[in-house]
């Protein structure tokens, strides 16, 4: 945060937990003080959804935050260091979309390598993708899905498709690993149980009185992205319930979509403190690129559609155009050239 506002003058970064929001006061509570406010965007995005099924929760890792990822990272490398060389390790994602699709191609590679550094066969571990649909990447196009699913077969990533997890019962030995219990299908056995198929927003619109909730507790907003209670209120990123224009179904929770609804609720405020007017929120036609492994993408740019290295390299550049967006140019491009690092020291 330091980095990004610290030529703005007019912007005062604080850390704090919400508590609570009183909006006829116009008031934001925090674990430290009370903020109050001429107009408010709720940005505090979502957490994992778990559906309600049975010890989900409490067996599966999420994969929300950076924490979530060093817990995934310290388990996996606590399996192939604890088991015998025999031992067969069975690592399930619960989710076919884009994070369980990109999650499976980073995994093929990195757990190759701890493999080979505890001296575990290869043939001794397998990662599974289950997914409840016909096929992985549903909201995308079928030419997208087939492809991802030939990409990460490659990489010797199973794929159960039409598999839907309906209980996760502790084992009887109390051990960490078990079985995941399917819908018409014999239950999946695992050792590490990554959920990746649940979104829904933040609770604290459950919390928050007044306001009127859409799908996946998701707060309902009009063509200018305030709630339907508040016009001083706003709501972006998914946390927003926020329906295009002829569309039948809301916008996806996408960083793009995140960041376009920040664009349209910054000029709109600018524009009524100047007086004027602004038109109606219109949401682009986002396309997407989504990383499968080593230096390997999908895009699918509208009617072009591509797989291999050229949208690898358009979604690093991507991420580079996004930090010069917030950050000073010598620290994006430092920041950039670190994930690149990242991002192929797998392959």
């Amino acid at each position: 945060f330091e980095d990004i506002f610290e030529k703005y003058r007019n912007v005062q970064v604080k850390i704090g937990e919400i508590g609570g929001i009183d909006f006829a006061k116009k008031e934001v509570r925090t674990d430290t003080e009370k903020i109050n406010y001429d107009f408010l965007i709720l940005a505090l995005g979502s957490q994992t959804n778990f559906f309600g099924i049975h010890n989900l929760n409490e067996k599966a890792f999420e994969l929300k935050s950076l924490n979530d990822v060093l817990n995934i990272r310290a388990a996996l490398e606590e399996e192939f260091a604890s088991s015998g060389k025999q031992e067969k390790i069975s690592i399930v994602i619960g989710g076919g979309g884009f994070t369980g699709c990109e999650l499976a191609g980073e995994l093929a590679s990195s757990a190759r390598l701890l493999a080979k550094r505890y001296g575990h066969p290869v043939e001794n571990f397998s990662i599974v993708i289950l997914e409840g649909s016909d096929r992985l990447l549903p909201s995308a196009h079928p030419w997208i899905s087939e492809k991802a699913k030939i990409r990460l077969e490659s990489l010797g990533v199973r794929v159960q498709l039409g598999s839907l997890i309906v209980d996760v019962p502790s084992p009887a030995s109390g051990g960490a690993g078990g079985e995941a219990i399917l819908k018409s299908k014999p239950p999946q056995p695992y050792h590490l149980l990554i959920w990746t198929a649940g979104v829904g927003a933040n609770s604290l619109a459950e919390d928050a009185r007044g306001l009127k909730l859409g799908k996946n507790q998701c707060v309902a907003v009009d063509q200018n992205l305030r709630t339907l209670s508040y016009p001083d209120v706003f709501v972006i990123g998914d946390l927003a319930y926020c329906v295009a224009p002829g569309a039948k179904v809301p916008l996806p929770m996408t960083a793009q979509v995140a960041i376009d609804q920040g664009h349209y609720a910054a000029n709109y405020i600018a524009s009524k403190l100047g007086g004027s007017t602004s038109a109606d929120f219109h949401p682009k036609i986002w396309r997407f690129l989504v990383p499968l492994g080593g230096k390997y993408a999908l895009a699918d740019l509208g009617k072009i559609r591509l797989a291999g290295f050229v949208p690898w390299a358009m979604k690093r550049f991507a991420a580079l155009r996004y930090f010069l967006s917030i950050l000073p140019f010598r620290k994006a491009l430092r920041l950039w050239w670190r994930g690149l690092r990242i991002f192929t020291q797998n392959d």
